[in-house]
């Protein structure tokens, strides 16, 4: 009986000893995209001399992390542009301590301008932009969606473009302005990046606190072997293709977040893949793909 005691407490103690190392190894990264530098060493929430300082983005910050580190973004109002890929070990949890990423209400985005000599005006007060990536187009203006005149067939008629939308038509967006409106004259974007946050293998990981949007094709993509992963009031609004794709083998869990507004699916699941959705809004139905 003593020597089972002793055998037990010998092992609590080593698991306790791994778990406080697990929590040293651990570090905490800071990400500033108005006062931040990737030349500095993320180990400070504000600049403190030439080498120690916030980083200016997520991207980098996953090039520096370590498994179980936590990403503190900061929310200064202005987006952080971009996408960002977390891949396999590196970026999974160490022991019990989890790799988080703390968004504090910033928004990721995935748009770019327009610059104003990519516009052509093809008839009278009909403008015609063509991206240089195709596919699951979002055209935006002042943060928000242009509303979309959705084109069925192989032909065009401009003229059924409402005033104010936009529609697709081999390879362009078209977009209808009112009487004296002139587009290069106005702060359009458009969906450029691919995915906002990707995710290839990773185990325990937390994302939370954080808006994912414009991007043109999904917010967050989890299309294979991926576990254990939280995404905790994380809003995945208006992208191209769906707010949050999940595929293969991956599961993740969805706590306090909304999925909306997004232009062909909000929640889409393949394969394998399994959401757990908890307190979440959605605005339409999850979609399921073979």
């Amino acid at each position: 009986m003593l020597k089972r005691r002793f055998l037990c407490k010998t092992l609590c103690l080593l698991l306790g000893v791994a778990a406080c190392a697990d929590r040293m190894q651990a570090g905490v990264i800071y990400v500033d995209n108005r006062t931040g530098s990737d030349r500095f060493d993320g180990k400070a929430a504000r600049p403190l001399n030439a080498d120690v300082g916030p980083l200016y983005s997520l991207r980098s910050a996953l090039a520096r992390s370590k498994p179980g580190d936590t990403i503190q973004l900061a929310d200064n109002g202005i987006p952080y542009f971009g996408s960002a890929t977390l891949s396999g070990g590196r970026h999974s949890a160490l022991g019990h301590v989890r790799l988080i990423i703390e968004g504090n209400g910033a928004v990721i985005d995935g748009s770019q301008s327009i610059p104003p000599d990519a516009w052509r005006e093809v008839q009278s007060r009909l403008w015609k932009v063509t991206p240089f990536r195709k596919g699951y187009y979002q055209l935006i203006l002042d943060g928000s969606p242009v509303p979309e005149h959705p084109v069925s067939s192989s032909t065009l008629d401009w003229d059924e473009i409402p005033e104010g939308h936009w529609a697709v038509w081999r390879g362009s967006i078209y977009y209808r302005g009112a009487v004296g409106e002139d587009p290069r004259e106005q702060p359009f974007r458009f969906a450029r990046d691919g995915v906002g946050i990707s995710l290839y293998g990773v185990r325990g990981i937390t994302i939370r606190n954080l808006t994912v949007r414009h991007f043109r094709v999904d917010g967050i993509s989890a299309p294979n072997n991926c576990r254990d992963v939280l995404l905790e009031n994380v809003r995945l609004v208006d992208n191209g293709r769906s707010g949050l794709s999940v595929g293969g083998s991956s599961h993740v869990t969805l706590q306090n977040g909304q999925v909306a507004d997004n232009r062909e699916h909000q929640l889409l699941i393949s394969g394998l893949g399994a959401v757990e959705v908890v307190d979440s809004e959605l605005s339409e139905p999850p979609t399921f793909a073979e």
